[in-house]
């Protein structure tokens, strides 16, 4: 009797004879085969799928050459599992496939996962919603569909010239910090909260736990009115003692932090009416021929230097600018030499010149940007990166957009770690009302 013989009995405890331990032997040899067998196996590749990557390869050069040092002495290297052809560079030593390079590069997603992601993202369905339909995690879906945006920027993100008349015109977006779980942030940085419904009693205890001690300040009297607002009946009405009271306790500077957050309980909480440092301020260009222009500028009112840095080089001599009456497109047009028609307040044209095109650029930005319901404005260029795109080559046809996009995640881009990308700082101009790259180590 051999050793596994031996062993076997051991093992189980029975009495088996020769016959059957030998019987026994083969079957286990058998499975272990099929199952090495199975794990070799490589994966027959579709025609669409072998397009595809063949894409990949010629978009990365027209000769196969090597990614990592651009050498053409490279050979077949086998396949992988999922059928990918792999190849081996013969000067630098290392092995790489036809994604390399690309979107495709490590991506978690096979083509058809990819396909059907794209169609779900060109649809505007929310992240749960694709979550629920591909059984992914909600993580995976957020990052591809920033990796589409991104992806999007590098390839169409030049924004277009106008040779001839352009109307141009401003268009504001709510400053959001979505995602933003720093309540030190808001209240030190921003002096205010986050913008969610809270009754009073849930702004106190948001106060509270960002480590202010409310004990003596919730029971002071008019906290909510500051001292130089009140009515002098109201003074004498015992009002005053609790201000003094009150400025003997801005002594402490943690306990100041905290009265003027909850000073400002109510007023903080309503939006500024009007164009304020509450809002983005997003340029937008756009003309009859299909040209368009749409990137964010700044926050609140636009000057004539963020004009000047979007706008300098996308002029003709025979271009003609058409805006509303703000001073700065005139600073600009000056500077630039530029032909400007602006429509006087009030009014909506200007002999033959209106602003029609631009406010109905407008309206579809307005409808696309609802399906999201508030984008996070450190992520708001990639969010108008897609839309222009869609706007523009896809119309209302999703199956044209769906195959747009897998044929350019066959070209060449540089990939966005994720990390990067939720560290992501302000793309705009944020006047100092708070740091670019603060948020970058928060969220």
């Amino acid at each position: 009797m051999t050793d596994f013989y031996k062993l076997l009995n051991t093992v189980i405890g029975g009495d088996f004879t020769p016959e059957q331990l030998s019987k026994l032997q083969n079957v286990l040899t058998e499975k272990q085969q099929a199952k090495k067998k199975k794990a070799t196996k490589v994966k027959e590749l579709s025609s669409e799928e072998k397009e595809l990557f063949a894409k990949c390869t010629h978009n990365r050069s027209e000769v196969l050459c090597c990614p990592h040092c651009g050498s053409v002495s490279v050979i077949k290297y086998g396949r992988h599992q999922n059928g990918r052809q792999k190849y081996r560079c013969k000067d630098c030593k290392k092995i790489f496939g036809d994604t390399n390079g690309t979107f495709l590069y490590r991506s978690k997603l096979n083509l058809e996962q990819w396909h059907r992601f794209i169609h779900l993202t060109m649809c505007n369905l929310s992240l749960p919603v694709i979550k629920k339909t591909m059984g992914i995690n909600i993580a995976t879906a957020w990052y591809n569909r920033h990796k589409l945006c991104s992806l999007i920027q590098q390839i169409e993100g030049e924004q277009d010239n106008f040779p001839t008349i352009v109307e141009g015109d401003e268009y504001y977006t709510p400053l959001s910090f979505k995602g933003m779980q720093d309540k030190d942030f808001f209240i030190e940085v921003l002096g205010r909260m986050p913008n969610h419904h809270r009754n009073r009693e849930q702004r106190y205890d948001y106060v509270e736990q960002a480590g202010y001690d409310l004990t003596e300040v919730a029971d002071l009297q008019g906290l909510e009115r500051r001292f130089d607002e009140l009515t002098p009946e109201e003074k004498q009405q015992g009002i005053q003692p609790s201000a003094s009271k009150l400025s003997a306790l801005l002594n402490s500077m943690d306990s100041q932090k905290a009265v003027n957050v909850l000073l400002n309980l109510d007023k903080q909480q309503k939006k500024k009416r009007g164009i304020s440092n509450q809002q983005v301020c997003v340029l937008t260009g756009a003309d009859k021929l299909g040209n368009t222009y749409l990137s964010p500028s700044c926050i609140g009112k636009i000057e004539p230097k963020h004009i000047e840095q979007q706008w300098k080089d996308k002029f003709t001599n025979e271009s003609i600018l058409v805006t509303d009456s703000l001073r700065a497109y005139k600073t600009f047009a000056n500077n630039n030499k530029i032909h400007l028609r602006q429509i006087p307040p009030g009014k909506h044209t200007s002999g033959v010149f209106n602003l029609g095109k631009v406010n109905s650029y407008h309206s579809r930005l307005t409808d696309f940007l609802k399906i999201y319901d508030e984008v996070a404005s450190k992520y708001l260029d990639h969010y108008l990166s897609m839309f222009r795109w869609m706007d523009k080559y896809m119309g209302k046809d999703i199956n044209k957009g769906v195959a747009l996009l897998m044929d350019m995640l066959t070209k060449g881009a540089t990939l966005t770690h994720s990390r990067k990308l939720k560290f992501k700082p302000m793309p705009f101009d944020t006047k100092g009302i708070i740091a670019a790259e603060y948020p970058y180590s928060l969220i």
